[in-house]
């Protein structure tokens, strides 16, 4: 990280930063809503807040400012005052060191399955402590959450005094704005709005101008202010981090980061954490009036709203009010809806469903849709079908907002099923034109030298050039481990099972086939329908469902998932400190080798040496470990991080690690070392367990005859077995004593061989 950041602070900015909060609240759960979002959400956080004023400034300087958050944490009936808009220390960017005890909700990213996402959650970092902006702070205290008592230290970053040789900006259209007099951003939306309203220019210039100056406003607020390029080498290279106590270590990496032209974590954490508190301020708004929001996206609510004059009970499992013995939400009147935005401060832009009743329904993270209950219209959104998954159609045709028209008919297909589901037994079909039940493909570009040689392997007879096109069968998992690809992207969707797949493991031709039923040894593929269907399962690891239900799909209200982790397994380090935060704060956080993770300066070598002078038997009595593993310490071999931890707090004088229990659920045995069961029985029971939960998402079940996958209806008999209750057994007469015999029949009978003896 460079600029005029205080060197001291470059570690714990990049801690604090992070992007956008998006999260559902409640699922499959159809409810009157309506959406908003901020209008240039980036230029206005930077703009209220003053940060022109660092861009101008010659230097930047740091002073602390430990007793101003105090004073902030005392102040009475704190969550009104940001409730109403009165933001303490606004346009002031304070840095907070806390240590967080589960109560505290903070911006926290939670990695698990190769996802990295965004979520205000109870934090507990269990005694360790981290980085945040005071804006997420008070974010947590607007949604119910205390202020974080246990305040370490905080810094307040100044700006100094302004450059000399600043000089007026000319905006396209030819208007001059100074920036030592005019905030720039905020003449730039002044200018947009003046030209939406212009008649003297043409439609085509109008537009393209106020394109292009949002663009500018989006790229100087934010933009590639915390844009970083990362590298994959051949051979390890040499990347400096900066760790949190802003000290700089030169490591090896084959991942090394270039940071952008204009790289500021200052400018881009100040910006998003002040999104987050006006977001923070409608959920925490909603919430105190007794309403209810379906789902946040970056800078945008989906709010429960009703067009009546009081509030409409709305029946949704988990909601926090009851009406007889039936729980469910409030849909609070569109006056009072507007007044909450209005609290905040910020231009809220009041979209669909604020000038008519329209009814929401969310099937996860970014998937919203809003139907009208009269016209049976609606907008929804694509949420990673379109650009994922080939155009089923053929067409490639996009909606005026630019979305795949396929992909947008398809969510809204499963909103207008979600409408007519009671919440119990299956859920309804989906009403499809003939392209979803084609084969689902995803195209690829051989972008890499890996892909190309990946490539070129599977079809050796072909001369694979870079960025060559290709299309990868989305394949039923349940039944094959092969991934077909193809170079055949010249076939129509309809005609795709014609083309040339191979597998791209073994270079073998590949048959695929859509028929569940089918036995003649071809792959089974997936259909779009197949996908769709997969695809509303939500699977956010940010929340937690108050109920499941019978069904695969989740309903009702989620919670957000607290958050547990001990802090002396991972360091943050500067460029990657949000990710590296995320590992830290993860209670099932493991290292990726896409991650820079870089530890803190090597303090082994003393507890190495206490450890020697404690001998084996002393060690294996103070931490618990196996004989073999303090051996092998003894002996200089370095632990995993987990054991290193624990002899390191044990030989510090703290109290050990608890005793780790096993995997499985229930069971009550500790494990040690690195075992993650007690026993093979345990593990395998855990593995079953799994397979059962995969089966169950994917809609089907297994026969407990004879172990068949069944889709849909498990009723009746099973195709595969028929429901044959035992096996077929077939016996040989013996010749000499005419006793039925089975199992071998070329040794001697027994029952022969005993009448002799007799």
């Amino acid at each position: 990280m460079t600029g005029p950041i205080p060197a001291h602070l470059r570690g714990p900015v990049a801690a604090a930063f992070y992007g956008g909060w998006s999260a559902p609240r409640v699922l499959h759960s159809p409810c009157p809503a309506a959406v908003a979002d901020i209008s240039g959400a980036y230029g206005w956080s930077y703009s209220i807040q003053g940060l022109q004023r660092f861009d101008m400034a010659t230097a930047w300087t740091s002073c602390p400012a430990a007793d101003l958050v105090h004073i902030v944490a005392s102040a009475p009936d704190l969550r009104c005052q940001i409730l109403w808009g009165d933001v303490p220390l606004h346009g002031r960017l304070v840095l907070v060191k806390v240590r967080p005890h589960g109560r505290e909700i903070l911006p926290t990213k939670a990695k698990r399955s190769g996802a990295v996402r965004l979520s205000m959650a109870p934090t507990d970092l269990q005694g360790g402590a981290s980085w945040w902006w005071l804006s997420d702070l008070l974010a947590g205290v607007a949604m119910g959450g205390p202020f974080p008592e246990d305040i370490v230290e905080a810094w307040e970053i100044v700006a100094g005094d302004a450059l000399d040789d600043l000089r007026c900006v000319s905006l396209v259209g030819g208007r001059m704005v100074d920036p030592r007099t005019e905030d720039l951003l905020s003449t730039i939306r002044d200018e947009r709005a003046r030209l939406a309203v212009d008649d003297t220019l043409p439609n085509w210039q109008r537009e393209g101008w106020a394109s292009h100056l949002r663009l500018v406003s989006s790229i100087i607020a934010f933009g590639n202010r915390a844009r970083i390029d990362r590298d994959t080498l051949r051979r390890a290279a040499t990347d400096d981090v900066v760790f949190l106590d802003g000290d700089r270590l030169s490591l090896k990496t084959r991942h090394p980061e270039q940071p952008g032209p204009h790289f500021n974590l200052v400018i881009a954490g100040a910006v998003t954490s002040r999104i987050r508190l006006a977001l923070a301020q409608v959920v925490g708004g909603l919430q105190a009036c007794g309403g209810e929001w379906l789902h946040l996206a970056t800078d945008a609510v989906l709010a429960a709203v009703t067009h009546r004059d009081t509030p409409e009970f709305v029946e949704c499992r988990g909601g926090r009010h009851r009406l007889g013995r039936r729980s469910g939400i409030l849909a609070l009147p569109v006056g009072d809806v507007r007044e909450i935005l209005d609290a905040t401060g910020a231009p809220w832009r009041l979209k669909t469903g604020f000038d008519r009743p329209m009814v929401g329904y969310v099937s996860g993270t970014y998937k919203t849709a809003l139907l009208d209950p009269v016209t049976g219209d609606g907008t929804a959104t694509e949420a990673m079908l379109g650009g994922v998954y080939l155009d089923p159609t053929g067409t490639n045709r996009r909606t005026p907002d630019g979305r795949f028209e396929w992909a947008v008919d398809a969510h809204l297909a499963v909103a207008n099923a979600g409408l007519t589901w009671s919440g119990k037994g299956e859920f309804p079909d989906l009403e499809l034109p003939t392209w979803a039940d084609l084969l689902a493909i995803r195209p690829g570009i051989a972008s890499t030298p890996e892909i190309v040689a990946r490539l070129q392997r599977v079809f050796p007879e072909r001369s694979i050039r870079p960025f060559a096109p290709y299309w990868m069968a989305v394949v039923d998992p349940l039944r094959t481990n092969s991934v077909p690809v193809t170079l055949d992207v010249h076939f129509a969707p309809d005609q795709s099972l014609q083309a040339d797949w191979r597998d791209q493991r073994s270079g073998l031709s590949v048959d695929l086939s859509l028929d569940k039923t089918t036995d003649s040894g071809a792959v089974r593929g997936r259909s779009i329908r197949e996908v769709i269907w997969a695809w509303c399962i939500s699977q956010d690891p940010t929340v937690i469902p108050v109920q499941h239900a019978d069904h695969v799909l989740t309903i009702g209200t989620c919670v957000p998932a607290n958050v547990r982790s001990r802090t002396d397994l991972f360091e943050p380090t500067g460029k990657e400190g949000d990710d590296l935060l995320s590992l830290m704060t993860d209670p099932v956080a493991e290292k990726d080798d896409q991650l820079n993770i870089y530890r803190r300066a090597d303090t082994w070598a003393p507890v190495l040496e206490v450890a020697r002078s404690l001998g084996t038997v002393e060690l294996v009595r103070r931490t618990g470990m196996t004989e073999r593993t303090a051996r092998r310490i003894i002996a200089g071999g370095r632990p995993a991080a987990e054991t290193t931890a624990l002899v390191t707090s044990v030989l510090d004088g703290t109290p050990p690690l608890p005793p780790r229990a096993c995997g499985r659920a229930g069971c009550p045995s500790v494990v040690s070392g690195r075992q993650q069961f007690c026993s093979d029985r345990c593990r395998k029971a855990t593995a079953r367990a799994k397979g059962r939960v995969a089966l169950r998402d994917m809609g089907a079940v297994r026969c407990r005859k004879c172990s068949a996958v069944r889709f849909g209806d498990p009723s009746g008999e099973c195709p595969s077995c028929g429901g044959r209750t035992a096996l077929v057994v077939t016996a040989t007469e013996c010749p000499d004593c005419g006793v039925q015999r089975v199992g071998k029949i070329d040794e001697p009978c027994p029952f022969c061989d005993a009448q002799e003896v007799k």
